[in-house]
């Protein structure tokens, strides 16, 4: 059975009439600077959906343009294996590898995740009611996905607050299930993905 895929979103800004040919990414800034919210270093992040992310796209473009710059969106897939409409429970991780909080998880999941992300924010002297509301401490899922049974996921959405209001977000961790990463423009450009910290290079081979 062929795998299930979610969409993903980033972009990139560029001087010039075209992009260069070799692109590599990692997390855009979405806005981001302007606040205390902190993302995950162990996966890449990218715009999830369409709540929030056309503000935050639309905001972009116009930044861009202020500087005299072009702005080029890039999407991509992640597998994250049989997707469900239904709601995810923890038993059910093993089988689709991609948790949207708090929309698409249980009262059960939630419950366990708050206990886990407790023990995180007490470990680090933090404060936050994740997942039931926005948290600005989003770099504890790294530390969160090395725990059974979250370490069988390969991405995790959440909504974030930034500068330009609320944007749902996905941070992919299994990098490996990252495919059909494009740059959304006619000239031919090769989009190659790193992690935050600069390590596992990975190329995308969409060269088009």
């Amino acid at each position: 059975m062929a795998e299930s895929s979610i969409g993903l979103k980033t972009y990139f800004e560029f001087s010039g009439r075209s992009p260069a040919q070799q692109i590599t990414l990692s997390n855009a800034d979405f806005f981001l600077h302007e606040t205390d919210v902190t993302l995950p270093q162990r996966g890449i992040t990218f715009l999830y959906g369409f709540r929030g992310s056309q503000g935050v796209l639309g905001n972009a473009i116009t930044r861009a343009r202020m500087r005299d710059r072009e702005l080029c969106l890039v999407n991509a897939q992640a597998f994250i294996g049989s997707y469900s409409p239904e709601k995810q429970t923890l038993s059910g991780f093993s089988r689709s590898r991609f948790l949207s909080v708090p929309v698409q998880a249980t009262a059960e999941v939630k419950k366990h995740l708050r206990a886990r992300w407790e023990i995180l924010l007490n470990q680090h002297g933090l404060v936050d009611r994740f997942p039931f509301n926005h948290s600005s401490h989003m770099h504890l899922l790294d530390e969160l996905v090395k725990q059974e049974p979250y370490d069988q996921l390969t991405a995790i959405a959440y909504p974030v607050m930034t500068g330009v209001g609320e944007a749902q977000v996905v941070t992919v961790f299994n990098t490996d299930d990252i495919h059909n990463a494009e740059a959304n423009t006619i000239y031919p450009v090769n989009v190659r993905l790193t992690l935050p910290d600069g390590q596992s290079l990975r190329t995308a081979d969409n060269e088009h």
